[in-house]
């Protein structure tokens, strides 16, 4: 072994190819995708909403709130799920039958939601309490829609960069389409909720900037949801 890279065992790639059953593509009506969303046990996010599977994506991919400009509205969006319908006859397309949560993109820039459709053989991904060791070869994974394309895993070039109590950074690879991608860490444990790229300003006080790719940590969603639902009314 001469590098950084060495072996992933084939346990480790069919955990891989599981998650792809909980990801789908978030297209308009006339199926031209914008972006990427996943499932999630949405007691593991909100005790309230049960075992049933919610999903997830940014808010400025799919918002009901119309001051979020260039997002599709719930009603004009299509949810694609490319894995369970490569394995089918037919393909399967849900609707958004109710949002449960937003927040802004400048916030939490994440939507959750209820489907309509078919919903067998669907999986949903883990949640994991932790973020990764700050070392020198954590490694970070993007299963999405980059540009609107087929389902892609992002598997190199994808260095864990830093991380405070609200993002992560990393070099995982993403283009325009992977907006609402799962982040998993090296278990393929749900660690973010990609939503954007490009030469960012260092975290954690640091002075400067660097290329990197950004993604909201799910704990920090989970206690936002938290904080407004249990609210009293």
């Amino acid at each position: 072994v001469f590098g950084e890279d060495s072996f992933v065992s084939l346990l480790w790639y069919q955990k891989g190819l599981e998650r792809c059953r909980g990801v789908a593509q978030l297209t308009t009506k006339s199926r031209r995708g914008v972006g990427t969303r996943f499932l999630v046990r949405g007691e593991d996010v909100y005790e309230p909403w049960g075992v049933e599977p919610i999903l997830m994506t940014n808010a400025h991919v799919v918002s009901p709130d119309p001051r979020v400009k260039g997002a599709l509205r719930p009603d004009d969006a299509r949810v694609f799920f490319e894995s369970l319908s490569a394995a089918g006859e037919q393909e399967v397309v849900c609707q958004i039958e109710q949002v449960l949560w937003t927040s802004p993109p400048e916030e939490y820039d994440t939507t959750i939601a209820r489907l309509r459709g078919p919903m067998s053989n669907m999986a949903m991904c883990e949640l994991t309490p932790y973020l990764p060791l700050k070392d020198d070869n954590q490694r970070i994974y993007i299963i999405g829609h980059p540009a609107g394309g087929h389902l892609s895993f992002s598997m190199q070039d994808n260095l864990l960069l830093d991380y405070d109590e609200r993002l992560i950074h990393y070099r995982t690879p993403t283009e325009g389409g992977s907006s609402g991608s799962p982040v998993f860490n090296q278990e393929w444990d749900l660690i973010g909720l990609h939503h954007k790229g490009g030469v960012l300003a260092k975290l954690n006080g640091q002075m400067g900037t660097y290329e990197a790719n950004e993604g909201v940590w799910i704990q920090a969603v989970k206690t936002a949801v938290r904080t407004d639902l249990d609210v009293p009314k």
